[in-house]
């Protein structure tokens, strides 16, 4: 949770009208069995922690990066106020209709050309948040 304005947990309390807590936020620990790990709020001490305390091969670079694409894309998300819906009552379904889709597209789909449109339009959400 990212207790500062603009944040997830700051705009949380907007939300409910609450004020934000004062004071300094601390980094999180990791605490295993054989070393600490500190999750800094800074980018780029939190990449030396990672790269010096978890790994730094080849194959850990790479999933860094892949980390850090999926973090951007969440953390876009998450700013734009963007939710997961799976609460839908049976029988209805839940289309996030966009900019960028008009609703005609999605009329008189059967339930198989639905999840395959759907799923499509999710991944080409995802792929553009991660150029």
């Amino acid at each position: 949770m990212d207790f500062i304005e603009g944040g997830v947990g700051g705009n949380f309390f907007k939300d409910i009208k609450l004020e934000l807590p004062k004071g300094d936020y601390i980094e999180y620990i990791a605490w295993l069995p054989d070393r600490k790990v500190i999750l800094f709020r800074d980018f780029e001490k939190w990449n030396k922690e990672r790269l010096e305390k978890l790994g730094s091969t080849d194959n850990h670079i790479k999933f860094w990066n892949l980390m850090d694409k999926v973090t951007k894309v969440f953390w876009n998300a998450s700013r734009k106020n963007i939710k997961y819906h799976t609460s839908a009552p049976i029988g209805f379904r839940s289309v996030m209709i966009s900019t960028h889709c008009e609703l005609s597209d999605w009329q008189n789909l059967s339930e198989t050309e639905y999840q395959i449109k759907k799923q499509k339009i999710g991944q080409m959400e995802v792929l553009e948040d991660l150029n």
